[in-house]
C-alpha cells in the first residue's frame, strides 16, 4: 500500500506546524490540565487584558469556543490576519485527527498562541532571507525532490492540481523556501564543528548508556495478518509462510527473497535486515524465538500480532559495552545537529527580539503563564529537527518500526 501523499513544501511554518500539531494533540489528551507554559508562552509580552477586550473580534465558525481578534498580530507593522491562523490550527489539529471543539477554552487559546509564534517566526525569516539568491537549477533539483515522493509523473500531477497550485507556484513556493534555508545556514556557519574529542567525551561522560544486555541480529520474512482476518485468510498467509521457508531453507538468499515476498514496508530496500537488537526491543513472539535459534537457523512460520514471521538469525553479540569507534560517527552526527538546533534557535531568538511584535490574543490564563519559560523557536527549513538517538547506541535499525517493544499497530500498512 502507497502511503498517502501531500503536496506541501516544507518552510519554516510547516515544519513548525509538525510540532504544534503534536503539542495540540499532548493539550487534547489532558483536557482537566491547565496548558504548560511551554505550550503557550511567548517571548513578545501579552497585550492588556483592556487592549485585548478592546480589540475587533468576529464570529467563529471553525470550531473555537473563544473569539480571536483580526488581526490576530502585527509583525514590524505587517498584519497576521485571523484567517491565516485558523487555517493552521485546524491544519495542525487535523494532522493529528482532532477537532478545535475537543478542547478547553485555555487550551484553544495556548494551541492558537503556539501556532501563531510560528507564524510570526516564519514572517521574519521570510524577510531577512529576501535578498538571498537562488539559481533555476537549485529550485529545479529541488523540484525533483518533491516530484520522487510520487510513484508517477502522472500521480505528482494529480496532486498538484488536487492542491490547488499550479506548477509555477510549487516553483515560487520553492524558492522561497530555499532563500529561508540559505539565511538559516549563513547564520549558523561555523557554529555546528564537533571534533573526535568532544564525541569521545561526551561517550566517556554517558559510559552506561552504551552499556547494552545480550544481543541478536537477524533478518525476516513477513506475511501481514490483518486484526480482523478470518481463519481462512489466517491459514493462507501460514501457507505462504511456509512455502517461503521451505525456498530458505533449501539455500536460496535470504535478502532476495525477503526483497521478492515480504509484505513489510521498506523490505525492498533493506531485505528483511533488522540489524542487532536487546530481547526486549522486539514483540515477545519474536524475540523468543530470535533469541533460542543460533546463527544460520531458518525458523518456521511465527504469529505475531501483525502476522506470519520466518526469521533467520545472522549472529550473536554478548551482553557487554558497545566500543566508541562503532557509535563515533554516530555520536559526531548527534552532537553536530545538537550544535545546529542551539544555534538556529539563538538565531531566531536574535530575530524576534529585533523586530517590532504585537500579540493581540489574550493569555490563556495566569496559572497557565506562571512558569512563564520562553518556548523553543522550532528549526527552520535549513535544519530539520532531528531526533536524539536511544539511549542505547548505536540505535537500532528502523526498518520494521513495527515489531518495536510497544508496537502501534496503525503503523502497519
Amino acid at each position: 500500500m502507497q502511503p498517502s501523499r501531500t503536496l506541501k513544501v516544507m518552510t519554516v511554518r510547516h515544519i513548525s506546524l509538525s510540532v504544534a500539531a503534536a503539542a495540540l494533540f499532548a493539550v487534547g489528551c489532558q483536557k482537566s490540565k491547565t496548558p504548560s507554559s511551554e505550550e503557550i508562552s511567548s517571548p513578545i509580552p501579552s497585550p492588556s487584558a483592556e487592549a485585548a477586550a478592546s480589540s475587533p473580534t468576529v464570529a467563529d465558525s471553525s470550531g473555537l469556543s473563544v473569539q480571536l481578534p483580526d488581526p490576530v498580530a502585527t509583525v514590524n507593522e505587517e498584519k497576521i490576519s485571523r484567517e491565516l491562523l485558523l487555517k493552521d490550527l485546524n491544519d495542525a489539529a487535523a494532522a493529528n485527527g482532532m477537532k478545535l471543539s475537543d478542547l478547553a477554552k485555555d487550551q484553544q487559546l495556548g494551541a492558537a498562541r503556539l501556532v501563531l509564534d510560528q507564524i510570526i517566526t516564519e514572517k521574519l525569516v521570510e524577510a531577512a532571507s529576501a535578498n538571498e539568491q537562488v539559481s533555476d537549477a537549485e529550485v529545479k533539483a529541488e523540484l525533483q525532490k518533491v516530484e520522487q515522493q510520487f510513484p508517477s509523473q502522472e500521480e505528482f500531477k494529480h496532486e498538484l492540481q488536487k492542491s490547488g497550485q499550479t506548477l509555477s507556484e510549487l516553483q515560487a513556493r520553492l524558492t522561497d523556501m530555499l532563500k529561508r534555508r540559505k539565511w538559516v545556514e549563513r547564520q549558523i556557519a561555523g557554529k555546528d564543528q564537533v571534533t573526535e574529542a568532544d564525541a569521545k567525551k561526551f561517550y566517556e561522560a554517558n559510559i552506561k548508556e552504551f552499556e547494552h544486555g545480550e544481543e541478536v541480529g537477524a533478518q525476516h520474512i513477513l506475511f501481514l495478518v490483518p486484526k480482523d482476518a478470518t481463519e481462512q485468510v489466517i491459514a493462507t498467509k501460514k501457507e505462504e509462510a511456509m512455502k517461503a521457508m521451505g525456498r530458505a531453507k533449501k539455500g536460496e538468499d535470504f535478502a532476495t527473497l525477503a526483497r521478492e515476498l515480504s509484505e513489510e514496508p521498506g523490505a525492498k530496500q533493506t531485505g528483511g535486515d533488522l540489524g542487532y537488537f536487546a530481547k526486549d526491543r522486539m514483540v515477545k513472539e519474536f524475540s523468543d524465538k530470535a533469541f533460542s535459534l543460533k546463527p544460520g537457523d531458518i525458523s518456521d512460520p511465527v504469529r505475531t500480532q501483525f502476522g506470519w514471521h520466518i526469521i533467520k538469525v545472522t549472529g550473536r553479540k554478548p551482553a557487554g559495552t558497545t566500543p566508541f569507534d562503532e557509535v563515533k560517527v554516530q555520536l559526531i552526527t548527534m552532537l553536530k545537529n545538537g550544535n545546529q538546533r542551539a544555534a538556529t534557535q539563538e538565531t531566531l531568538k536574535n530575530l524576534r527580539e529585533k523586530a517590532k511584535v504585537k500579540i493581540l490574543i489574550p493569555a490563556p490564563s495566569a496559572a497557565g503563564e506562571a512558569s512563564g519559560s520562553t518556548p523553543s523557536h522550532t528549526p527552520g527549513a535549513a535544519v530539520e529537527p532531528t531526533t536524539t538517538p536511544e539511549s542505547s547506541m548505536p540505535p537500532e535499525p528502523s526498518a520494521t518500526p513495527e515489531l518495536s517493544a510497544s508496537p502501534a499497530p496503525s503503523s502497519t500498512p
